[in-house]
């Protein structure tokens, strides 16, 4: 059992050093912060700089969260800065053809603020405040859509895969939305 927790907690562990230095490394140092283009071995060299720095961040940072409470409360309200504006881009996108790419950019940026004013104005649990930030975040991106609508896009079809959805999708969708929204207010 001590293996199996262990195994679990270092995986997480390793995914998340990764991408932060993947993303600090790729995404930042190589397009933005390079005088020139870096070689390789500059980039690994970099990459291993970089999880060492956040090694050592997360070791000085460790103490003071046992201050905020329990870590897996923090650990969730931390995820609810960013999930809102995610699933608003995402649920929008999916379902609104018109929806211009700087609508999904301005609801990414306005969700994080979003959330931290409402954490701290409205008193209820994290989960309702994460859903008021969604549900804010959303009409946000609607209204852009509304004053600058963007071109319809459609899925480009390849005709190598079979884009039909199952006859019975929008079923087994429905169930679990009710589902999900049956136990949100059984448990609340």
């Amino acid at each position: 059992m001590f293996a199996a927790l262990f195994g679990a907690i270092m995986s997480s562990l390793d995914s998340m050093l990764n991408s932060a230095s993947t993303i600090l490394t790729i995404d930042l140092y190589k397009r933005h912060w390079a005088k020139s283009k870096p070689s390789l071995k500059a980039l690994v060299a970099m990459g291993r700089m970089s999880t060492a720095a956040f090694v050592v961040l997360a070791c000085l940072l460790a103490p003071e969260l046992r201050r905020m409470g329990p870590i897996y409360d923090y650990m969730q309200m931390a995820w609810n800065f960013i999930w809102p504006g995610i699933l608003a881009v995402f649920i929008l996108g999916m379902f609104i053809k018109r929806v211009p790419a700087g609508a999904a950019v301005m609801g990414l940026l306005v969700s994080v603020p979003l959330y931290g004013v409402f954490i701290w104005v409205v008193d209820g649990p994290y989960l309702n405040v994460a859903a008021l930030a969604f549900l804010t975040t959303s009409a946000a991106m609607l209204l852009y859509t509304h004053v600058s609508p963007g071109e319809p896009r459609e899925i480009p079809d390849a005709g190598e895969v079979d884009l039909k959805a199952s006859p019975r999708a929008k079923l087994f969708g429905a169930v679990i939305v009710a589902l999900t929204i049956g136990l949100y207010l059984y448990f609340w």
